[in-house]
């Protein structure tokens, strides 16, 4: 059985192979710093799940998640440095 196809975009290489080190045991880590390129891979591969930063010089990750790449898009978690994804709480 394969795995399932994650795309990251980001326009930082150092982040994206970090993210590719947590990802690469359990799909097949697909990774660009282009958003541009992100949506062609979008057209031509199977991709089962997308993981785009926010904050990118050329396109916005919210732009990239709203592009038309296919008729039935992957889900799209676009992400920004600024705005934690979790946050433990804190002390009483």
């Amino acid at each position: 059985m394969s795995k399932p196809t994650l795309l990251l975009i980001d326009d930082e290489e150092r982040i994206l192979r970090s993210l590719r080190m947590l990802f690469f045991s359990g799909y097949n880590v697909r990774m660009t710093t282009d958003p541009y390129e992100a949506i062609k891979i979008l057209r031509d591969e199977r991709v089962h799940v997308v993981v785009s930063d926010q904050r990118m010089p050329v396109m916005q990750g919210s732009e990239l998640c709203a592009s038309p790449a296919r008729p039935h898009p992957p889900p799209c978690v676009s992400c920004s440095p600024a705005i934690p994804i979790w946050m433990p709480p804190s002390p009483a």
